[in-house]
């Protein structure tokens, strides 16, 4: 199991010519930290089937890592014993970093880093199930930035693009490590609160985001005053969906920008009084 012969891919690759690993174990170009067992299922397909195919993370001769793709087959002569392993592998790094790209496209907005909406949408099901197993409450609070087409049609959406960054920063700041913000589109951000108890809690809560957004941002040499529309629906009793539940905290914020904005508006105000 000592490298032999080499190509001049395998140098372009990996940095080291053949004087550099000739008669070296290929565990030469590891980094390191392949586990156990991945090496021992190589070994056991070979053995098995005389072939292996599978990742493994390298290091160049200059330090650099990179994701190889390896096919490994067994070289017999004609009495059938094991003469040589022959080893042909790509640098699959570019690749692998494009799916890890587009896996976070999928389920994160690129400008603010926060969950999008699909994500958003599915740890709130996910949060709601737990709800209804173990009978507890959750809050969502509903975010709607008043003002910021005005920052957009002045100052560029540069400038808006960094408000929003600011925005998703300061929502981060005033939540629990337990708790999710989310960007679903445009100016409109979510916020999930289990385990909330009361109506109560979650209006503290957002007051405390609404007192944040109402602070000024400094962008670049510029001052900007926004303000927010919160609105609040709770679980169980404003919705026992995932729809229902945005759409009633969608409805509770319109209420609050309908009337002059800043403020925050329960979707229990906009449910009929019982008598």
């Amino acid at each position: 199991n000592c490298i032999v012969s080499v190509n001049p891919s395998f140098t372009s690759i990996t940095g080291y010519t053949l004087e550099d690993v000739k008669g070296k174990n290929p565990s030469v170009l590891s980094d390191g930290t392949t586990r156990r067992e991945h090496i021992d299922a190589m070994w056991k397909a070979l053995k098995e089937n005389d072939k292996w195919y599978g990742e493994f993370v390298n290091r160049r001769k200059n330090g650099e890592l990179y994701i190889a793709w390896h096919s490994i087959s067994c070289v017999r002569n004609n009495k059938g014993q094991l003469t040589n392993h022959v080893s042909v592998f790509s640098d699959i790094s570019e690749r692998k970093a494009t799916e890890q790209r587009m896996q976070y496209l999928a389920h994160f907005d690129p400008l603010t880093d926060l969950p999008n909406r699909a994500l958003f949408t599915d740890r709130l099901r996910q949060a709601l199930a737990i709800n209804r197993r173990n009978r507890k409450r959750l809050g969502l609070l509903f975010i709607d930035l008043d003002k910021f087409k005005p920052v957009n049609d002045t100052l560029g959406h540069s400038f808006g693009d960094m408000l929003l960054k600011e925005v998703a920063y300061r929502l981060l700041d005033n939540i629990r490590e337990s708790d999710t913000a989310g960007r679903i589109g445009g100016d409109e951000f979510v916020v999930l609160l289990p385990g909330i108890e009361t109506e109560q809690d979650a209006i503290i809560v957002a007051n405390k985001i609404l007192e944040a957004i109402n602070q000024p941002f400094q962008l670049d040499e510029h001052k900007v005053q926004i303000s927010a529309s919160i609105g609040i629906a709770m679980h169980p009793e404003h919705g026992q969906s995932d729809e229902e539940m945005l759409t009633n905290a969608d409805n509770a914020m319109y209420h609050a920008k309908h009337n002059g904005g800043a403020s925050i508006a329960s979707f229990s105000q906009l449910q009929p009084k019982s008598t």
